[in-house]
Parts: structure tokens; sequence; C-alpha cells
């Protein structure tokens, strides 16, 4: 829970406390990079749920790098 909190608040940060920041691709890069380290975690430490809700986040993460 703690772990998908995280990210969750981390992307938010990206998306709602800074839209202009948002827009660029080295923040989605930064992002992307996030969700693929505490995926890395999840998958190594945690059962199935966390590593679910991870995997989701990094490819939406990633979805958002190739539409740029």
């Amino acid at each position: 829970m703690a772990m998908g909190l995280v990210l969750a608040l981390h992307g938010a940060v990206g998306v709602l406390g800074a839209p202009a920041l948002a827009a660029l691709a080295a923040v989605v890069a930064l992002n992307a990079a996030v969700s693929l380290a505490l995926l890395a975690i999840a998958v190594r430490a945690f059962p199935p749920p966390p590593i679910v809700t991870m995997l989701v986040a990094t490819a939406c993460f990633g979805a958002a790098l190739v539409v740029r």
C-alpha cells in the first residue's frame, strides 16, 4: 500500500503540482524511472498485488513517454 501511495503521489506532484513541468519529457522520464525502480523492489520483496500496481504505473508512464 505504501509503495502504491508513494508512486501515486509522485505522479500527482508531477501533474498537479507543476503542470508546466508535467509537459516536459524529462519529468515524465523521471516518473518512469521512479516507477521502474519501485517495480523492481516490488518484484523482489512483495506479493503480487503491489507488483501489479507498480507494473500498471510503469506502463502508464512508459506510454506517456511513447506518446511524446
